[in-house]
This record gives C-alpha cells, sequence and structure tokens, in this order.
C-alpha cells in the first residue's frame, strides 16, 4: 500500500460507489461540497490549508481524506470527507500520514468527524444504520468508528433528538411563552434581502458558537455561498430570527428533509427541486439544522421560544422533526430536548488523535 496526493475524483466516486452499495439509506449530500473544496473555488477552500491523500493498492483506492487546517483554529488538523473500505491497514496508514502532515503544519492533534469546519458535517454515524439518514447527517458503515477508536485519545459524543409532533403539549409551558413573547419578537427572513439576513446570520452563529470546541467565526462569503447553493429549496420561514430592541439576538434555522425524494446514493439536484415543488411525494419529517442564543440570553427562556416557533410552523405539515446533533456534554440542550418530548435518536462520535 502507498499514499498518493491529488486523489483523482474518479477514484473517489469508484470507492464511494464500493463503500455505500449495501446502503440504500446512503443519500450523497457531501460529494458536491467536496469538490468545490479541493478546485478552490469556495470562499473557504481559500481560507485553508488542504491537501487531498489517499491510501492505494494495486492501483485501486481504499481510504480518502482531505486534510483541512485552518489559522484561526491551529490546535487540530481535520481528517475530513473520510472515506474507505473495511481495510484496518490502509485507515491506519491514512491516520499516520495525517499526523505527519499535522507535525509538519506546527499542529498538535488531529480530528475524526468534522469535514474541515462543523458547519459542513460533524459525528461519525455510531447506531441507527438501518434508519433514513436525513439531509446533510452524517452517515457512514460501523467500521468507520470501530476501526478507529482503539487509537483515540479522546472520543466526544454527539445525539440527535425525534420529535413526534401530534404529541407535543405547548400547553404545559403557556406562561412561559407568553413571558417570552412580550420581551422578543420572532420574524421570518427576508429572502428579497438575502445578503442582509446572512450577514445577521453569520454575526449570530459567529457570537452563539464561539465557545464550541471546534468552531472558527464564519465568513459573510462563505455563509452566502453555503445559503445560495440551496437557495431554490428555501423560503424565508426556514430561518427564524428572534429580535431583542430590533437586535436580533438568535436564531432557528430549518429545512425540510431532502433526503426523502433524493434516490439512494444520488445528489439534491433539479429532480428533487421539481419533486419539491409539485409536493409529492410528500414530506414527512423536517429538520432543526442549527439553533442558537447569544450568550448573555442563556437562561432567558429564547431557544424555547425559538422551538415553540419552529413547531408551530410547522406542525400540521410534517409528522416529525429530527434535531442536529447536540453534544453530550451540553446538558441544557438535552434537557430542552427532553422538555418538548425528543427521545434520542442517533448517536455520533468525534474523535481525537494525538501525534
Amino acid at each position: 500500500m502507498e499514499i498518493k496526493q491529488d486523489v483523482p475524483w474518479s477514484d473517489y466516486v469508484r470507492l464511494t460507489s464500493q463503500v455505500y452499495r449495501h446502503y440504500p439509506q446512503y443519500r450523497d449530500s457531501m460529494s458536491p461540497l467536496l469538490k468545490e473544496i479541493v478546485s478552490g473555488n469556495s470562499s473557504f477552500s481559500r481560507q485553508v490549508e488542504k491537501s487531498w491523500a489517499g491510501v492505494y493498492e494495486s492501483g485501486n483506492l481504499l481510504a480518502s481524506a482531505l486534510l483541512i487546517s485552518s489559522e484561526q483554529r491551529p490546535d487540530f488538523l481535520s481528517l475530513a470527507f473520510f472515506e474507505a473500505v473495511d481495510n484496518v491497514a490502509a485507515t491506519t496508514m491514512l491516520l499516520g500520514y495525517a499526523k505527519k502532515t499535522a507535525a509538519t503544519r506546527g499542529i498538535g492533534k488531529v480530528v475524526l468527524g468534522i469535514n474541515g469546519h462543523m458547519n459542513y458535517g460533524m459525528g461519525l454515524l455510531c447506531d441507527g444504520f438501518d434508519q433514513p439518514a436525513s439531509f446533510w447527517s452524517a452517515f457512514n458503515p460501523p467500521y468507520y468508528y470501530t476501526n478507529y477508536k482503539d487509537h483515540a485519545a479522546k472520543e466526544h459524543d454527539l445525539t440527535s433528538f425525534l420529535f413526534d409532533l401530534a404529541s407535543m403539549d405547548f400547553a404545559k409551558f403557556q406562561a412561559l411563552f407568553d413571558r417570552i413573547n412580550k420581551r422578543f419578537i420572532f420574524r421570518k427572513a427576508n429572502l428579497n434581502q438575502l445578503k442582509c439576513e446572512i450577514e445577521i446570520y453569520t454575526q449570530l452563529i459567529n457570537g452563539c458558537f464561539g465557545d464550541h470546541p471546534f468552531y472558527w467565526e464564519r465568513t459573510l462569503a462563505e455563509n452566502y455561498e453555503m445559503v445560495e447553493a440551496l437557495l431554490p429549496f428555501l423560503q424565508g420561514e426556514n430561518l427564524i430570527i428572534a429580535e431583542d430592541a430590533g437586535q436580533a439576538v438568535g436564531y432557528v434555522l430549518w429545512h425540510p428533509d431532502f433526503n426523502e425524494l433524493i434516490p439512494p446514493g444520488k445528489s439534491i439536484g433539479l429532480t428533487t427541486l421539481l419533486k419539491y415543488r409539485i409536493g409529492w411525494p410528500k414530506i414527512s419529517r423536517f429538520k432543526i439544522a442549527e439553533i442558537g442564543v447569544l450568550p448573555k440570553y442563556k437562561g432567558s427562556g429564547l431557544i424555547f421560544g425559538l422551538l415553540h416557533n419552529c413547531f408551530n410552523a410547522t406542525k400540521n405539515r410534517f409528522p416529525q422533526c429530527e434535531s442536529g446533533w447536540v453534544m453530550n456534554e451540553n446538558f441544557l440542550s438535552r434537557s430542552l430536548s427532553r422538555h418538548f418530548g425528543g427521545r434520542e435518536y442517533k448517536h455520533y462520535k468525534v474523535l481525537e488523535f494525538c501525534l
């Protein structure tokens, strides 16, 4: 086996086809983003150091990853967009190469389970492999975690929650909602002023997640490109912004589970859009992709208000809601999910490796 740089796109496609051919739950949500980053055509790709490495044997690609680091977070290198067949020797070789690359860049650890930036995907799936994979949620074979776990110096646990909207009892929180609604205004994003709204979103996400262990600041250009790619599928209601005295102080970003419209192994595209526009087949689940409040508003009840507005906007259209990942150490978010009747759904890991 040998390490090669600059993996040809055709080799990557063959590898993913081999890995996921027995997983009808898999949808290809990452390859369009990977292609943009590798080509250098995105704002994000121009602000990071990256190299695409692959492990080959007899001309066949066995494992690959994009090794991403940023000057904003010089403490870790991300083994991003990782894909591999079930070959321990190949995955061990790739990890060893990533450690050498990190050392060359003056970085002290390698992280698996983050696609460069946490906004582009976080977590290795550890269970629920027979369940549908929601749009932009991590999906991978079980051995991605098991082949690497013994090498890890530290594990971070993440959990997603599933909500049945018909069984939600908002009445018990009515006094809280009344108090929240007296203080805060909740509005839909105005897509006719998209750049202005994305600027507000950028300020919020940087303010809300600045203390996250793997976050670094996003730019307006990065977020605009991310939203613009999905703009034909989005409406103003998908971004709910909370304001206090005219200032944006929290938000929730949600979307229908577009994967229900995408055939196994395929990516979102024109056919998906046409299905979505005609409303058939009907989507049964939506996903809360992100939710956050500025630090000074933690404990104010604002997060309850954001979830209440989101669930009110969707309860007559979607029977179920899947949350994005919540880090297990985030006790408040986990408790909040349970307060609204959410049950633990899937579990994920982020692995840290020391040099």
